[in-house]
C-alpha cells in the first residue's frame, strides 16, 4: 500500500497491518494522508509574490510565477523590454509588429522578407518608364509609376 505513495506534502508512509497504513505529516500539516496544510505553516499564506504575481507552495519552499513583464524571485523586478520597432525596421511601408524583445514585419502585398525588402516576382515593374525610372507605389491597383522629369504617370514616359 505504501508503494502507491498515499502521504501527500512530505508525509511518510508505514505499514501497519496487511491492509492498513499511516501517515507520518511533517508538523505544517496533518490529515490521514498529510491533504491539509496549516496555514501558520503554508508559505503563500502572507502572500509573498508582488505584483499580482502567483504563489505555488511546497514542502520547505514556494515559488512565485510572475505576470508578463515581471521577474524576480517575488517577482519584484520590472523585466526590461526593448522596443524593437522603434528603429523601423521594416522597409517599403510594412509594418513593425513587437514580439517581447524582437518584432515582426507586416509586408504590403508588393513585398515579402523579414524586413519587407524584397519585391515579390509577380509584382516587378512590368512599365517602360524609358528614359525615367519604375518606382514602387505601395497602391495595390497601381503597384507601381513611372517617374518622368519629376512627374508621375501610371503608364509610362512617352509624351513628357
Amino acid at each position: 500500500l505504501c508503494s502507491l505513495s498515499p502521504c501527500l506534502n512530505g508525509g511518510t508512509c508505514y505499514k501497519i497491518s496487511q491492509d492498513q497504513i499511516e501517515c507520518r505529516c511533517p508538523s505544517n500539516t496533518n490529515g490521514y494522508y498529510c491533504e491539509e496544510v496549516s496555514e501558520e505553516f503554508n508559505l503563500c499564506y502572507n502572500q509573498p509574490c508582488m505584483n499580482g504575481g502567483t504563489c505555488i507552495a511546497s514542502n520547505d519552499s514556494f515559488r512565485c510565477i510572475c505576470p508578463p513583464y515581471k521577474t524576480g524571485h517575488l517577482c519584484q523586478a520590472n523585466q526590461t523590454v526593448t522596443n524593437a520597432c522603434h528603429s523601423s525596421p521594416c522597409l517599403n511601408s510594412g509594418t513593425c509588429l513587437q514580439l517581447n524583445n524582437s518584432y515582426t514585419c507586416r509586408c504590403t502585398s508588393n513585398f515579402s522578407g523579414d524586413n519587407c525588402e524584397r519585391i515579390n516576382e509577380s509584382q516587378e515593374c512590368k512599365l517602360d518608364c524609358r528614359p525615367g525610372v519604375c518606382i514602387p507605389t505601395n497602391n495595390v491597383q497601381n503597384p507601381y509609376a513611372c517617374l518622368c522629369d519629376g512627374t508621375l504617370n501610371l503608364n509610362n514616359c512617352s509624351g513628357n
